[in-house]
């Protein structure tokens, strides 16, 4: 009993721990930036890439001390098919994020308090929105955008589906770790109208990782999230390539429209994805159970 209570209380705070790390590696870089009196809005690319390169770094170093006990985050091989059905989720995640804030929009006509969060949103997505593109150095705008769909999903899943979910699966069910991390994920991204979906992502990113066995596939998604929901915008609306507001506008609405066909084959990929991890379970019950009857039957026939 007190092994069992000393195990949990250890996860936790091995948790905490690690999230701790993660905070305190942003505040770090914030103070740096400060100190050498360097504008991390007009640079919030390298404030970005700095962060996240600190922050992997400190949680690969937390994680490379803390498994010489025992493993908790895995890189399974991983079948193609499961590659491509990940790929499929990642998809149809972007769209379920545009129904989402389609349905947001539509309540906050309604309602002044949600119109107001959604304003005060759209303010903190904007990359340009406490310094005017033209001030921002074409390279710093790039790696901001290289920054968003590499550096920070590989942090953000080293974090929350791999650190933090594993210490959790530790001490409770596998579907209640996945659970517990998404919520911590979705309120690590502030008490805005951006922790709805974050916290769907969250569990989702967390089923996929859970289902595959490989943190890799929770990357992937994250990092095409990133990419259509936030990167690729980001490209094209950068005056420097002269891109016409037409043709943004065009290209964004095939890709909207994608995302809402692809919502259907998104789901029946997901549930391709827990029939395999419940199946493979079964299976492994099952030889464990005939291993543990070959032990019986021969210790009956020594008898």
């Amino acid at each position: 009993m007190m092994a069992t209570v000393k195990r949990v209380i250890f996860s936790c705070l091995k948790a905490i721990l690690a999230l701790g790390i993660f905070v305190f590696c942003s505040v770090i870089v914030m103070y740096l930036f400060s100190l050498l009196n360097i504008d991390r809005h007009t640079y919030a690319g390298v404030a970005c890439t700095c962060t996240n390169i600190l922050t992997l770094g400190a949680l690969w170093l937390f994680w490379q001390i803390d498994r010489q006990k025992e493993e908790y985050i895995f890189f399974n091989k991983t079948r193609p098919v499961k590659v491509i059905c990940t790929l499929f989720v990642a998809l149809g995640l972007t769209g379920f994020v545009v129904v989402y804030m389609l349905a947001a929009n539509y309540i906050s006509e309604y309602l002044e308090s949600l119109k107001e969060n959604l304003d005060h949103y759209r303010e903190t997505i904007n990359r340009y929105t406490e310094v005017p593109q033209q001030e921002v150095p074409l390279w710093d705008s790039l790696l901001y955008i290289f920054a968003t769909c590499t550096l920070v999903p590989l942090c953000e899943e080293f974090m929350f589906r791999g650190v933090f979910m594993g210490k959790m699966r530790m001490i409770m069910p596998a579907g209640f770790a996945v659970l517990v991390q998404a919520v911590v994920f979705g309120l690590m991204h502030g008490i805005t109208i951006h922790i709805g979906y974050a916290l769907v992502c969250g569990i989702v990113m967390g089923a996929v990782y859970l289902y595959c066995g490989n943190l890799w596939m929770s990357v992937l998604i994250h990092a095409v999230f990133n990419l259509l929901g936030s990167a690729l915008p980001n490209l094209l609306a950068l005056e420097q390539f002269g891109i016409a507001r037409d043709i943004r506008t065009e290209i964004s609405y095939v890709q909207t429209l994608c995302e809402y066909f692809l919502m259907f084959p998104a789901a029946v990929a997901f549930v391709y994805l827990w029939y395999s991890y419940r199946k493979s379970k079964e299976q492994k019950t099952e030889e464990q159970t005939s291993d543990g009857l070959s032990v019986s039957e021969q210790e009956a026939s020594t008898c």
